[in-house]
């Protein structure tokens, strides 16, 4: 069967093997012996060319009965040519070229090679609490209380996540910054946490080793960007209206931008999460100065701009004067489905609660995209939700169908609630879920809550925090990967 199945670091193209060029990636020859011969290769760090004898290609198993690895060198040839066991099987090439530059054209993310590239990817908090307390609890000139808070940052991702992901198949990681806070001192603004910025560079180098594209969100900002306490500021939506706390912001981004310029692993910055502004004015305000404040160091990376209202309305931005900027929205719907308000069958056909509403409601949700890609931020549904599974498979079919990027909510949940969003979920005896449980303000202070435990222990629960302390449900894993 002459069927091949060729996926660009998951931009996925389906061709018949013996035809002419698809972009950069071209098959030769495949004969009845399993020999398949490619050229006009993009420039790539390695190749990997992977079987199956599952003839349906749009049922790709990750458990490959073969895999060959053609070596960094081959892109000097242009030519590699690989024999593999089986004449009737489908084949993808995994080419490891996600430090090729990103940008926006048209409607679409592109390469250099100006292939057109679908991010598929799963969101990860990067931070510590200092964004969920009161600010006179924690005091930053202790260093045993800075040094657990920093630690979170050095432990809560790690370069196996990244590989995780990639085994999952995906190129693509949004990473939550969870607060502003992790790396401007609030007490002093404008001042910055050079130790955490230098766990943000370990990411990224671990990253670009993975072949994991990252997107950098802001999910706390100074004054707060909308109603809820974790957007900052308790919750008091100040932002918009409040030029100190916007020129803070705004000073954040420039120095990220300045930092990783120069770092084509970066696909963009995803400036505020669910923007909450009273008006259109006070929102493209705001994401104009971003943009220039971005730009004024940084001219290449990708500008990301939620719509407004939680990320739910693209109506109310104003085409950006930037051409390298691109759209979001999240997906949650309908709600009191996805947010576990009640429980509920899906699909349910009597309910109009089906594959194709969800498409209809994706399809208005993006309408107003200004002609800019749209990228859907986040989606899925609480794990309690006895057909949660299904619905985001859904979610996620229709979303590769219609050509939109994603990025799935979320790859773990250090909170220690139970049935969230999370593929990896933390055991209730986890050391650092149990320290946080027991700490309580009204008894006495973060600091000497902390002089409780010895340098050991405070090691062995910040360390607690890495994925290997956590448990996976293997069906919301399985889903994602296919």
């Amino acid at each position: 069967m002459n069927l091949a199945r060729i996926c660009f670091l998951s931009f996925i193209f389906i061709c018949n093997a013996s035809s002419a060029a698809t972009n950069n990636l071209r098959i030769l020859s495949f004969d009845p012996n399993g020999i398949l011969t490619f050229q006009t290769l993009p420039a790539a760090a390695s190749y990997q060319v992977e079987w199956t004898t599952n003839i349906s290609a749009s049922e790709w198993s990750s458990s490959a009965p073969g895999i060959t690895n053609i070596p960094a060198e081959a892109a000097e040839r242009q030519t590699i040519t690989v024999a593999v066991n089986y004449s009737a099987c489908c084949y993808r090439v995994l080419v490891s070229s996600s430090n090729e530059w990103l940008s926006v054209t048209g409607d679409h993310i592109t390469g250099q090679h100006s292939n057109v590239v679908q991010l598929r990817g799963i969101n990860i908090y990067f931070g510590s609490f200092r964004g969920e307390v009161e600010p006179d609890m924690i005091n930053e000139d202790d260093p045993v209380q800075k040094n657990f808070l920093d630690g979170m940052l050095r432990n809560i991702v790690t370069e196996k996540d990244f590989a995780d992901m990639r085994q999952m198949g995906m190129n693509m990681a949004r990473l939550g910054l969870s607060t502003y806070k992790d790396f401007e001192n609030d007490a002093v603004p404008f001042t910055y946490f050079e130790q955490n910025f230098e766990s943000l560079d370990r990411l990224v180098e671990a990253a670009s080793r993975q072949q994991i594209y990252l997107i950098f969100n802001m999910r706390q900002s100074p004054g707060g960007h909308n109603f809820s306490p974790h957007s900052g500021n308790e919750g008091k939506n100040e932002l918009w209206e409040n030029s100190e706390y916007q020129n803070r912001l705004v000073k954040l981004w420039e120095t990220i931008a300045n930092r990783y310029k120069d770092q084509p692993i970066i696909a963009g910055y995803d400036v505020i999460n669910e923007p909450d502004a009273p008006n259109r004015e006070a929102l493209n305000e705001v994401y104009t100065k971003l943009i220039a404040g971005i730009r004024s160091n940084d001219s290449r990376h990708i500008i990301f701009l939620e719509g407004n209202t939680w990320a739910t309305n693209l109506a109310l931005i104003n085409p950006p004067s930037d051409s390298n900027c691109a759209l979001s929205v999240h997906f949650y719907k309908p709600a009191w489905y996805t947010h576990l308000i009640e429980t509920g069958d899906y699909p349910n056909v009597e309910e109009g609660f089906t594959k194709e509403a969800l498409h209809t409601a994706i399809v208005e949700r993006v309408r107003n995209s200004l002609g800019l890609p749209v990228w859907v931020g986040e989606f899925g549904a609480k794990t309690y939700q006895p057909t949660y599974l299904t619905y985001s498979q859904d979610v996620k079919n229709v979303l590769d169908e219609i050509g939109l990027s994603w990025s799935y909510y979320s790859y773990k949940n250090t909170k220690g609630s139970l049935g969230s969003w999370a593929i990896y979920e933390m055991y209730q005896d986890n050391l650092f879920h149990q320290c946080v449980k027991n700490f309580d303000p009204d008894l006495m202070s973060f600091g000497d809550f902390l002089a409780q435990y010895s340098e050991e222990e405070l090691t062995a629960i910040l360390e607690s925090l890495q994925t290997i302390h956590f448990y996976k449900k293997e069906e919301l894993w399985e889903m994602l990967s296919k």
